[in-house]
């Protein structure tokens, strides 16, 4: 919900898209990104592109980008007292021993039942707004990263008439900017900042407070290739973000004989690792990659030998490319057509998709306990 800032955006924002049918044309790898001629485009570190069989973190010229436009209904825009700070500060200087510490993160954060009936009237009156603030203050603190957007709304308001302040230091005097109800902004330098909820002309309410807080995406470029080799195809079947070591992973097969491979890169950072490379049983592609972060970290894959019958192999291969298992069937186990794989590191379960052979919709995610990896068993 877009409109829950209050106002319209002005800044680009990511949306992730799933591409359902393809015609023509290469086949798209990771799907994050925007217009190629926006003049603010996320990274170009947070992207692999696939481009004549080769995999790439270089912008192309307009390869494989759309630009996209979202339309609907934005909640009107409150007016902003945004003022230079000049005007004088009334009052005592705030009480900053007691304050609410707020956490910044991907999670919006609302805070439910506040009231500033339990602050100090200390200040009346900020160097950022005319207005008559001598009600009571509450002080909320924030950490915000480099080039981070902060945001804050109130809401429920109920027995007065409260407005909102942003400062970058526990003083009245060093005030950002003054809103009625709700303020939004980006691009701030990395710091300690405080939001206070101040009584307008002497008034106390309840309200609940939104806070939205993260940092903006790197503005780093990695424009180096992944070098493999020369592949004779572009067969690049599954992908794998690895919360656990930061990392994210594609499976790579040129389309024909035992050799599978596995991109590995930590994007953030522009540090792609060596490809790893592996031996199948079957001379297939690599259908599903799972990264399992235990032993310095491994793979689950597989590979479909019989696509009717449903026969093939799991493996688990380390992160030097051998093979520490493999089978042929699993307990309980159906088939072996695999169409993908997630590894769950909070319990050691690994999540694997079979496709069935026919349209009949019978396709299936099973749930696997890997604690022991060398005996996976079917929940």
């Amino acid at each position: 919900d877009l409109s829950s800032l209050g106002c319209c955006f002005t800044e680009g924002f990511w949306v992730a898209v799933a591409i359902e049918d393809i015609t023509a044309g290469t086949r798209p790898s990771l799907l994050f990104s925007s217009a190629s001629n926006d003049p603010n485009p996320v990274g170009t570190c947070e992207q692999w592109l696939s481009i004549n069989g080769e995999l790439t973190t270089a912008l192309p010229e307009d390869f494989a980008w759309a630009s996209m436009m979202i339309e609907g209904e934005c909640a009107p825009c409150l007016e902003e007292e945004e003022i230079d700070c000049v005007g004088d500060v009334i009052g005592d200087d705030l009480q900053c021993g007691s304050l609410i510490q707020v956490n910044c993160g991907s999670e919006v954060i609302l805070l439910t039942d506040q009231t500033n009936s339990t602050g100090q009237s200390n200040v009346s009156s900020y160097c950022c707004s005319p207005w008559d603030e001598s009600g009571p203050e509450k002080l909320y603190r924030i950490d915000v990263p480099e080039a981070g957007s902060l945001a804050a709304t109130l809401q429920d308001v109920d027995g007065g008439d409260v407005d909102l302040f942003l400062l970058d230091s526990c003083s009245a005097g060093n005030c950002l900017l003054a809103a009625d109800s709700s303020f939004s902004v980006t691009d701030l330098p990395g710091g300690t900042y405080h939001i206070v909820v101040d009584g307008f002309d002497g008034d106390i309410a309840t309200y609940n407070l939104e806070i939205i807080c993260f940092g903006d995406c790197p503005a780093q470029s990695c424009d180096n290739e992944i070098e493999f080799g020369s592949p004779s195809g572009s067969l690049y079947l599954d992908g794998e973000w690895d919360r656990t070591l930061d990392a994210g992973y594609y499976a790579y097969y040129a389309g024909a004989g035992n050799t599978q491979q596995i991109l590995s890169g930590a994007p953030d950072a522009c540090d792609w690792q060596p490809v790893v490379s592996w031996n199948s049983i079957d001379g297939s592609a690599n259908r599903m990659l799972a990264a399992d972060p235990r032993d310095g970290g491994q793979f689950w894959c597989g590979t479909i030998d019989d696509y009717e019958n449903g026969t093939g192999h799991l493996y688990l291969v380390n992160n030097s490319g051998a093979v520490e298992h493999s089978w042929g069937a699993i307990a309980n186990l159906p088939s072996m057509r695999w169409s993908g794989a997630a590894f769950d590191p909070d319990h050691n379960h690994l999540w694997v998709f079979i496709r069935d052979s026919s349209d009949a919709g019978n396709s299936r995610a099973w749930e696997l306990d890997v604690s022991n990896p060398s005996s996976p068993l079917i929940l």
